[in-house]
């Protein structure tokens, strides 16, 4: 991951140098030296004014507040020289603030991600110390078992050493009471009664070590179903994270559109479109949702293999290595494309053979890893990745581009994990993404 990251930081620089320096060669090789066109520097401001907006959603003004406000600084200066007609200066300067805001960006999305997954270690540190915590306590009560039990043993040991010395007493008694038949009957009566109670008192240690070995077994039981209720609470909450998330998105998205149609239209109207369209969108995703059961047969072994079989599929992708890419789907594999519209949505499904065509069309229009997620249902392990960019039908306010693609992997019969399934969604012209 750092070194797609260095990749990318790479080809960001390289683009804002090219960017820079291109337009400049070709004001110096012009036949008109020192005469820009308006026009183009317009241009160059629209993309710096859109890429303050990016940082500016990615929270960089509180994030990274002195990037953010030298991009702004560079834009005011970039109007001030437009307007005193210094061509060279604003193009310089409107290119500053489109480095600056993107570097704001990058660095209030690395500090975001820094912050979320310190959040998650933290959680993680309490819930081992919590779980240590119980560990030892079982632990300890084995110890007073297995102490108990050392106990009982050592009671053993005696006992039957006070029953060797008994008999021995009685065979003592036996040899001398011999001439005597009524006093060895009684002392032969004494001992019998004597060897009774201690085989009684031994069948009771017994008794009581089997007690003690069955305590240890519910303890281990025990243990054993409290590792196993960690980890599907873990699941659960993991679930319900994943579902709040994708509901905030969806009313958030929603409550924009509302707000910005309701310049143009009657309140009344929207709100009926609106929740039209809200019952039709809780539909769909109902649609998708019903496929997952969210219940797995497959181990954390597994799972884990799952994960970085789809991961090495995604870097195949990300390197652009379209051949390692498509060598993990099977040969009847097709691709499920779902459009999605203001106005409804389409769909269409693309066949193993003309996928690679398709990757490589909608790879070119230069889409922005958002986030992932993982998840476990029946025997197949499920990667969603989400991009997005500015929409090329976007006015003001600026509106985006959003595309999931969700892959579904499973192991074949020679072990091997293959795409049996994959979804397409693409959302057009969602606002403040």
């Amino acid at each position: 991951m750092k070194l797609i990251i260095c990749r990318n930081r790479q080809k960001d620089l390289l683009k804002s140098v090219l960017g820079f320096f291109f337009p400049l060669l070709i004001i110096g090789c012009s036949g008109s030296i020192g005469k820009i066109d308006v026009e183009h520097v317009d241009a160059i401001t629209a993309r710096s004014e859109i890429a303050i907006d990016q940082a500016r959603l990615a929270n960089a003004g509180s994030l990274s507040k002195d990037l953010f406000q030298k991009a702004e600084t560079a834009l005011k200066l970039a109007d001030q020289a437009k307007e005193a007609k210094q061509g060279l200066d604003a193009i310089r300067l409107a290119y500053d603030a489109q480095n600056y805001a993107q570097s704001a960006e990058k660095a209030a999305t690395y500090k975001s991600q820094e912050a979320s997954l310190n959040a998650i270690i933290q959680r993680r540190e309490t819930e081992i110390l919590r779980q240590q915590s119980m560990f030892d306590t079982i632990n300890q009560e084995l110890e007073d078992a297995r102490l108990e039990i050392q106990k009982a043993e050592a009671d053993k040991v005696q006992l039957k050493r006070e029953f060797d010395h008994s008999s021995e007493i009685a065979a003592q008694n036996l040899t001398r009471a011999r001439d005597d038949c009524k006093k060895d009957r009684i002392e032969l009566s004494i001992l019998q009664e004597q060897f009774d109670e201690t085989k009684t008192e031994w069948q009771q240690a017994l008794h009581q070590i089997d007690e003690y070995e069955t305590q240890i077994y519910k303890f281990r039981r025990q243990l054993a179903m409290a590792e196993s209720v960690t980890d599907e609470a873990k699941k659960t909450a993991n679930q319900a994270r994943t579902k709040a998330a994708l509901q905030g998105q969806s009313y958030s998205q929603k409550i924009d559109n509302l707000k910005q149609e309701k310049m143009v239209q009657d309140h009344t109207a929207i709100l009926k479109e609106k929740a039209r369209q809200a019952r039709q969108y809780v539909q769909r995703q109902k649609a998708w949702n019903n496929s997952k059961t969210g219940k797995s047969s497959l181990s954390p072994q597994k799972q884990s293999a799952g994960k970085s079989a789809i991961a090495d599929w995604y870097l195949a992708w990300v390197d652009k290595n379209m051949t390692r890419h498509l060598q993990n789907y099977t040969a009847n594999t097709v691709t499920e494309q779902i459009l999605i519209r203001s106005n409804g949505e389409k769909r269409n499904f693309i066949n193993r053979k003309n996928l690679a065509t398709e990757i490589k069309n909608i790879t070119q229009q230069n889409w922005t890893p958002s986030d992932s997620a993982f998840q476990a249902e029946s025997d197949s392990m499920i990667g969603t990745y989400r991009f997005n960019k500015v929409s090329n039908r976007s006015s003001q306010p600026v509106t985006y581009d959003v595309w999931e693609r969700e892959v579904w992997m499973r192991e074949n019969d020679k072990s091997q994990w293959e795409v049996h399934r994959e979804i397409w969604r693409i959302y057009e012209e969602v606002p403040r993404y």
